[in-house]
């Protein structure tokens, strides 16, 4: 049976696929997350401009 040690060694290559996104475009998750939190606010914005204007 595997420890827990081993299990993780075993995942873990060289820690550099961890921060990959596999994308072209955002290539950190970091830099995912925060294009997702600008597209929220910025249609939330968009929700309460239209929604004062109409």
């Amino acid at each position: 049976m595997s420890t827990s040690e081993e299990i993780r060694n075993e995942d873990s290559d060289d820690g550099d696929d961890d921060q990959s996104t596999g994308l072209p475009w955002p290539k950190t998750w970091n830099g995912a997350y925060i294009a997702v939190v600008i597209n929220f606010v910025f249609w939330v914005a968009m929700l309460i401009a239209l929604g004062e204007i109409f």
